[in-house]
């Protein structure tokens, strides 16, 4: 039994070099590509199932797009045909009010400038002839008002003192008579009939011009009219026929002078199927994807070679680093015994013995101790202790004294070779592919359970309700964002025209403003600085209003109209209009058509809900044979390293044989 010992051989190492880290990746890397050539070939035969079972579903749908999608674009069409002209016509319309309001104001200017110049004038001169003259009276009048006053005030003055004096003479007089006479009767004096004296003019002081002659000039000059009440006048004998034109314009409906649009063509729903595009290459599907299977288990089997030949290949150079480490591991063993007898053995002349180090440990022979066993138990900690643990496992606990030495070399050399480093990689894979199966069955129970409840059959009215109101919903959301990028492109072209074209019109018109509201100021204020304060201040200002102003300020208001009226404006799009037109017209002319649609949308949708929940638990059951796949995978690893027990038996037998042969 000297050739077993607890640790390999170098041919027991050669018998597992193909249990090596990199076959061993290849292998597993060639199980990993045959499970997913499988998976695909899974999901290729469900893809084609599921195409040809829903072959009529396909044909229905594709039909209702095909069929349906001339109907909803004539709807479109003929919503923005609609639309179109009637802002034309609006549009127009406009065009020609303004036409109206040019025409009016180019003909009151051109009257302005003639007629008008004329009448100011005429009516200028007898408003400052009447207010000159008006001003003249009333300085004349006041004048002599206030001076026969002030001299009839003074000459009453004067007047008055002088019948003083002359009433004291008579007092004076009287006294002396009644001093001679001695008589105190009144009436016998020959004074008693000038009692007094009193000088006035008070009849000067009623003398005045009276100011109704003020009154009947200005009652002249009320009468007379003036510019604006002429121009007004003018202005509104004018306007009466354009008037009746533009209130024409603004009546018009615009509704009715656009055609009818119920002549317009709209191509109705049509309930019919018979394109067929699924059905009618059925064939051509299946054939698709036979081919698809062909390449796929073509490309497969190339691989697998290719991954086959590496793994061969890959046991060469393990194989060749195995002898190496061997051929050390002898050399180390054959060394370590050369210097122990070294260590222990000393010669003499006389004779040879054998000299201990009291201190050492006690020699062993070279069977009791082995290098390359030591080195095991250095390097490979773990491989030894699940050697042991196994060995007592095997010997059901028993202590190495009572088992016989050669049977216990044969156990522990039988468990070193099945817990070789090798081989528990293979054990740890196996019962990793397990742990693994376990946890892919559960995900695939929950998942099963969860698709189960969900999409039952109860509930596929739900899904539908839910599947139409995600569909409104998401035509809502594509309208409106359809007409806001689209109102955001016509705000730009609408702004560029604006500021391109017609932004010349705009500096030009503000430009000229500006020019005769400075004209206008510098005559005014030139005419202050003449006539101010002077009779012919208010007459000049009249003329110059007459000849120059009053046309700077039309010129100034027709600038200002085409400043207001010199832009582009375009009819923006209505996202919720044209949703209910489209609404309208599928309402009003294909109720028909639409309810008998309907109830085979609805069969459809559930046909369509049932076969997601069978698509589904298809998917689930491939999945849960390509698991139990890898679970066979895992278990087959698990007894690839259970067939190095009867792998170790024979070599053992062999070894056993050959010993008692020698």
């Amino acid at each position: 039994m000297a050739g077993l010992t607890c640790y390999l051989q170098l041919g027991d190492r050669l018998s597992q070099i193909w249990l090596n880290k990199y076959t061993l990746a290849l292998l597993l890397a060639m199980i990993k590509l045959i499970f997913f050539s499988q998976s695909v070939q899974h999901a290729l035969e469900a893809s084609q199932a599921y195409i040809l079972s829903n072959c009529h579903n396909i044909d229905t749908f594709y039909s209702k797009v095909t069929d349906n999608t001339p109907h909803y674009l004539g709807v479109m069409g003929n919503y923005l045909i609609e639309k179109g002209m009637e802002e034309t016509v609006k549009a127009t319309l406009e065009t020609l009010s303004l036409i109206v309001y040019a025409s009016e104001g180019l003909l009151n200017f051109v009257i302005d400038l003639y007629l008008g110049t004329y009448a100011c004038l005429i009516v200028s001169a007898v408003d400052g002839t009447v207010d000159v003259a008006t001003n003249t009276t009333e300085k004349l009048i006041s004048l002599v008002n206030d001076t026969v006053s002030s001299v009839a005030n003074e000459l009453d003055n004067g007047l008055d003192d002088i019948s003083k004096v002359i009433n004291k003479v008579i007092k004076a007089a009287s006294k002396v008579e009644d001093f001679f006479t001695g008589d105190d009767d009144d009436d016998s004096n020959m004074t008693s009939s000038i009692k007094s004296v009193n000088l006035t003019i008070s009849a000067l002081h009623n003398l005045y011009i009276p100011s109704s002659i003020n009154n009947k000039l200005e009652e002249l000059s009320a009468k007379t009219p003036d510019f604006a009440q002429v121009k007004n006048s003018t202005k509104n004998l004018i306007s009466v026929p354009f008037n009746e034109v533009r209130k024409n314009i603004k009546a018009m409906n615009t509704s009715k002078l656009i055609a009818d649009t119920s002549v317009l063509y709209v191509p109705p729903i049509s309930v019919a199927n018979g394109t067929g595009i699924c059905s009618s290459n059925e064939s051509g599907i299946i054939d698709f994807y036979a081919v698809l299977g062909q390449v796929l288990r073509i490309s497969t089997i190339v691989c697998i070679t290719l991954l086959i030949c590496c793994a061969v290949g890959a046991m060469i150079p393990v194989a060749w680093n195995e002898i190496k480490l061997w051929k050390r591991l002898c050399s180390m063993r054959d060394q370590y015994m050369l210097s122990r007898q070294d260590s222990y053995t000393s010669f003499s002349s006389e004779n040879t013995h054998e000299l201990k180090d009291p201190f050492a440990d006690p020699p062993l022979h070279k069977d009791q101790y082995d290098v390359i066993a030591s080195y095991q138990q250095c390097f490979q900690t773990w491989n030894t202790r699940i050697a042991c643990q196994m060995t007592k496992v095997v010997t059901l606990g028993k202590s190495p004294q009572d088992i016989d030495p050669d049977t216990r070399k044969k156990i522990e050399w039988v468990v070193a070779y099945m817990t070789s480093e090798r081989a528990l990689c293979i054990l740890g894979i196996g019962l990793l592919g397990i742990l693994v199966c376990i946890c892919q069955f559960a995900m695939i129970s929950v998942l099963q359970h969860k698709i189960g409840h969900s999409l039952a059959s109860s509930d596929s009215s739900n899904v539908q309700t839910l599947l139409k109101s995600s569909a409104a919903v998401d035509i809502e959301n594509q309208m409106s964002l359809w007409s806001v990028q689209t109102n955001d492109y016509i705000n730009t072209t609408e702004t560029n025209i604006n500021r391109e074209v017609f932004g010349w019109i705009g500096t030009t018109t503000r430009s000229i403003n500006s020019t005769v509201a400075t004209m206008i100021s510098d005559i005014d204020t030139t005419l202050a600085d003449v006539f101010n304060g002077t009779l012919l201040y208010n007459p000049m200002k009249t003329v110059v209003g007459c000849v120059i102003e009053n046309k700077l300020y039309t010129i100034e208001k027709a600038m200002t109209w085409i400043h207001d009226k010199a832009q582009l404006q375009i009819p923006r799009i209505n996202g919720t209009q044209i949703k209910q037109a489209l609404e309208k017209q599928a309402n009003n002319g294909t109720t028909a058509a639409t309810s008998s649609t309907s109830s085979a949308t609805a069969s459809l949708l559930e046909d369509l809900v049932d076969e997601m929940r069978e698509g589904l638990l298809k998917v689930l059951r491939a999945y849960y044979r390509i698991t139990m796949g890898e679970l066979t995978v895992a278990l087959i690893i698990i007894g690839v390293w259970l067939v190095q027990l009867p792998i170790a038996m024979v070599i053992l037998r062999s070894r056993l044989r050959k010993s008692t042969l020698h």
